[in-house]
């Protein structure tokens, strides 16, 4: 209940007591009620003193009329008695209702703020949204560009590999046609490597260009044929009956060398995944 009701509240007791004999009003327990309720917070250390003077005044008007020195009834005490405080009571339901304008526009105030502070934090998490959403579409067009640049460094290879092994083999053919008298160096050999290259001859080119040569669909017979058939081409026999005794014994003679290991050690391997 706040203030203006319960100061009515009290007031309202006063009322219903003042409708008693004097006597009965001063000996009402009431009256303390109503001493609490029209007290403000306050003044509420004032409550029993204010009991004390009503009770005093109530019990006088009771002696005046059983004596016949007065007229005076309970309602005409409060009457006059409660001139001010009815006074209080008007002035606080003023307050009450002034208050009450003024709790709602700070009700409208707090509503209003509440609004903006929630638009505010939706125009926020809207902005958010978004530069997430643009970090995620940079992140997946960076990965994008990645994997096209990949695939097109995989195309590039793939194309690099098809026109080597392409030039390896029409070499080879061009050497098994020639004709007998054409002249023949360590430099325009078709080596098994992606360049062709002498100066690019070593283990670990070799094997990369002869692996280069199979497919991953090859089955394992027909990869252990290839490797063979390349065995075969480069022992030393078949070499010196291409090139003769002076390559074969001359300045590339180491660089004829590793290429026959590794053709060899490439078949035991290709030998082993047949008999699997």
């Amino acid at each position: 209940m706040n203030s203006v009701g319960s100061f009515k509240h009290g007031f309202d007791i006063l009322c219903t007591l003042a409708n008693t004999k004097p006597a009965a009003a001063a000996s009402s327990r009431s009256l303390k009620t109503a001493a609490i309720h029209t007290l403000c917070h306050l003044h509420q250390q004032q409550i029993d003193g204010t009991v004390h003077r009503w009770k005093l005044a109530l019990e006088k008007i009771g002696v005046d009329q059983s004596q016949g020195r007065t007229n005076k009834t309970s309602k005409q005490y409060w009457s006059c008695y409660s001139t001010l405080d009815n006074g209080k009571w008007r002035s606080r339901e003023k307050e009450g209702r002034e208050g009450s304008g003024n709790y709602t526009a700070g009700n409208q105030h707090f509503r209003e703020k509440a609004r903006n502070d929630e638009e505010q934090r939706k125009a926020a998490e809207e902005e958010r949204r978004k530069v997430a959403e643009e970090i995620r579409k940079a992140q997946e067009s960076v990965r994008e560009r990645l994997r096209l640049a990949q695939v097109e460094r995989e195309q590039e290879s793939a194309a690099e590999w098809t026109e080597a092994l392409s030039r390896y083999r029409m070499r080879w053919a061009d050497i098994k046609s020639r004709h007998p008298g054409q002249e023949v160096t360590g430099r325009n050999i078709p080596w098994p490597v992606k360049s062709g290259l002498l100066p690019d001859v070593n283990s670990d080119s070799v094997s990369e260009f002869v692996k280069k040569a199979m497919s991953s669909e090859d089955t394992a017979e027909k990869k252990f044929l290839l490797i063979n058939a390349e065995t075969k081409k480069w022992h030393t026999d078949k070499v010196m009956q291409h090139f003769g005794r002076d390559i074969v014994e001359g300045e590339v003679h180491e660089e004829l060398a590793t290429v026959a290991k590794v053709m060899v050690e490439l078949r035991q391997e290709a030998s082993r995944q047949r008999q699997r």
